[in-house]
C-alpha cells in the first residue's frame, strides 16, 4: 500500500472528509452486497419445490443431492433404477 501525503490545511476538502467519504462509499457496497445475497437465497428459496402431503408408499422420492462422509456429492436422480437406496439420518451426537 503506497502512503500518500496528507493534503495542506486550507487546501479544499481535508484528508479526514475524503477518508470518512471513502469509509461510508464503502460501507454501503458491503450493505448493497449483503442486500443482494439475501434477496438470491430468498428467491431459491420460493422456488424450490414444496411439498403438502409426506411421500407415500409406491411414490418416487423428491430429488436431491447430498454429499457423503468423503465429500463427494450423491444425486437421488442418478442412483434410480441402478440400484435400491437406502436414506438414514443420524441425529449427530455421537
Amino acid at each position: 500500500m503506497v502512503r500518500r501525503p496528507r493534503p495542506e490545511r486550507g487546501a479544499g476538502v481535508t484528508y479526514e472528509t475524503v477518508m470518512t467519504i471513502r469509509n461510508l462509499a464503502t460501507l454501503a457496497l458491503m450493505a448493497g452486497l449483503l442486500v443482494c445475497t439475501h434477496l438470491q437465497a430468498a428467491e431459491s428459496a420460493a422456488k424450490s419445490e414444496k411439498r403438502t402431503a409426506p411421500v407415500k408408499a409406491g411414490d418416487f422420492a423428491p430429488d436431491f443431492a447430498l454429499p457423503d462422509q468423503d465429500g463427494r456429492r450423491h444425486v437421488l436422480s442418478g442412483e434410480r433404477g441402478k440400484r435400491a437406496v437406502v436414506l438414514i439420518f443420524y441425529r449427530g451426537h455421537w
